[in-house]
């Protein structure tokens, strides 16, 4: 049969389906005939795309090439290097370099995307070469994997447009590694992030004159994070006054243990996202922290993780001595921390607009009035409660009504549900993880709870509950939309899993218990046996009943006949069982 010429638009269609994968794909394609060879050739978008690798043969010879079949589309450049060195000798890498350089500093004037994912020596030889005006640059990412004790200054002497950015026209900077340095004012840049890790702290490496060097060079900043594990205690920057970065929404924190000599220098009149993780929360801090909610009208989402006080739960509360907010704009507002830290801020805050909340460390009485004032919540996630039940201090009366809530999270102190009452639920988890023993009493507040969100409830994790078969069974037969059920170091047995076995009598206007079943999770319950999994399995798991998914993890030793049965019915056995069967199978010792 003769062979049929594709047409060159349906040719160029394959090629922009190989644009995004590996520029081989494509070259291999071109190998098809003179047609679809010409066609790639003139295909400009595809050579646009210039990948470099510094370790194979002639990289500055491939960019030149692939630089003039792009023709006048800006161009995407990622120079990378194998990172088991040496790839080629020192002194060879640095003439390739210089090569590849002089190619890329010629056409910098196209440069949208750049990035190097190379040692430190590639980066700043590189960088020293390539300096200029990119007019058309969007994304710059310098990626060094040294090491952690490599971590130092880079000077980038790139200049972005000059041109008072849009949103969407500014610069993305992204360093790992590195601390950058601008070699001159940048009102191009509107994004930075930094992201470096030191083994060894010390003033040399890093300090709050670089970060605010970043500040003072960067004035249009609307996204900022920084990262700096390892680092310890900064004094505060030389500045006389503040830094006002005028249009900056969105500001990220991670291991600054000195906040409040970052906080108490800037002012950020649009701010609408503040996340600060591992701080010291000092005095001075809490104060820097209190007074950028108060002076950010616009502030929508509060993250803040403090782990540093573990270890001191049990020290009463220091005086926090401000004025009570209220943040009428917060939607989102997560807070982890010790008792210590927490309760003096919350007590004071607060957020009638909230819809997202994620508490940890904080007494219960302080959370109960929280939510009292939050009745727009939609997702509530509460966990390391710091206040044993006998010293609740809540007033009885009915539980607080969120209709818009969806989601509710409640760990270490499960009967807090008893609290709130969501007709909405979709999701609820109930979970107690340090105490050995089940939690006493959770028959009641289960019940209640079931009985409040049945209707619209699809998903229930339950853990180290002291709920039995006969209160196990009577909350899933009022569950006819649930699809995910998790329940684990709970006190039931094998009955109810012949409960969820049993098919419907075909006399009886009936259905399966959970008909909607989808997904499962039975682990370490007190009296849930193999035989009871496999009968389970064996029903649920046959047509017409949907597909259905899960693990199941037993409290006693599995022989290798029931794993062997259980893994029939594809992956339902825990990873601790599997990783026990597979070794005895191999005869390998654990």
């Amino acid at each position: 049969m003769k062979a049929i010429a594709l047409p060159a638009d349906v040719v160029l269609n394959i090629y922009h389906l190989n644009h995004y994968d590996s520029d081989s794909d494509s070259l291999n394609l071109s190998h098809v005939c003179r047609l679809w060879r010409d066609i790639l050739h003139g295909y400009t978008a595809f050579w646009a795309k210039v990948d470099l690798h510094l370790g194979k043969r002639d990289p500055d010879r491939k960019a030149a090439y692939w630089v003039k079949r792009a023709g006048r589309k800006p161009l995407v450049i990622h120079v990378r290097c194998g990172r088991q060195q040496p790839v080629v000798s020192e002194r060879k890498l640095t003439t390739i370099i210089a090569r590849v350089g002089l190619v890329l500093r010629d056409c910098m004037d196209r440069w949208e995307s750049f990035t190097m994912d190379t040692s430190s020596q590639e980066i700043e030889h590189l960088l020293l070469i390539c300096t200029g005006y990119a007019p058309r640059l969007r994304v710059l990412n310098l990626n060094c994997w040294n090491g952690i004790r490599d971590v130092r200054r880079l000077l980038v002497p790139i200049l972005p447009s000059i041109e008072l950015p849009s949103d969407s026209s500014g610069l993305s900077v992204s360093t790992q590694g590195y601390i950058p340095r601008f070699t001159m004012p940048s009102i191009g840049i509107t994004e930075i992030s930094v992201d470096f890790s030191m083994d060894w702290p010390d003033e040399g490496y890093f300090n709050m004159n670089d970060l605010f060097s970043i500040f003072q060079s960067c004035p249009n900043l609307i996204n900022f994070h920084l990262s700096a594990f390892g680092s310890d205690e900064m004094g505060p920057p030389l500045l006389n006054g503040f830094v006002i970065l005028s249009r900056l929404t969105a500001f990220s924190l991670s291991w600054i243990r000195s906040v409040e000599n970052v906080l108490s220098f800037l002012q950020l009149p649009l701010l609408e996202s503040i996340t600060l993780f591992e701080a010291n929360w000092s005095d001075a801090a809490r104060v820097a922290l209190w007074n950028v909610f108060g002076s950010s009208p616009f502030l929508s989402s509060i993250i803040i993780n403090h782990d540093d006080d573990k270890y001191c739960y049990e020290r009463d509360p220091v005086p926090f001595h401000e004025s009570p907010l209220t943040l009428h704009h917060v939607t989102t507002f997560h807070m982890e921390g010790s008792r210590t830290f927490l309760q003096p801020l919350l007590d004071l805050l607060t957020l009638p607009r909230v819809e997202k909340l994620e508490l940890a460390g904080a007494p219960i009485s302080t959370v109960h009035r929280f939510i009292s004032s939050s009745t727009e919540l939609r997702d509530v996630s509460l966990r390391n409660f710091r206040q044993v039940p006998a010293d609740l201090d809540i007033p009885a009366h009915a539980p607080i009504l969120l209709p818009s809530l969806t989601s509710l999270h409640v760990e270490d102190f499960p009967a807090f549900v008893d609290y709130i009452h969501a007709p909405r639920l979709k999701t609820l988890k109930l979970e107690e993880y340090y105490d050995s023993a089940h939690i006493v009493g959770s028959r009641a507040f289960l019940r209640a709870a079931v009985e409040r969100s049945a209707t619209a409830l699809t998903t229930l994790h339950l853990r180290g509950l002291d709920v039995g078969d006969e209160d196990m069974q009577w909350c899933l037969e009022r569950l006819s939309v649930l699809e995910e059920l998790f329940i684990s170091y709970c006190a039931i047995s094998d009955a109810v899993l012949s409960a969820l076995a049993s098919p419907p009598s075909p006399d009886a206007n009936a259905s399966w218990l959970l008909p909607c079943l989808k997904t499962f999770l039975f682990e370490n319950n007190d009296c849930i046996t193999p035989s009871g999994a496999i009968k389970f399995l064996a029903t649920r798991t046959l047509n017409p009943i949907p597909n259905i998914s899960g693990e199941f993890g037993f409290n006693l030793d599995l022989s290798p006949k029931d794993a062997m049965t259980i893994m029939e019915y594809g992956s339902s056995l825990s990873r601790a069982h599997m990783y026990i069967h597979v070794s005895e199978e191999s005869g390998d010792e654990l």
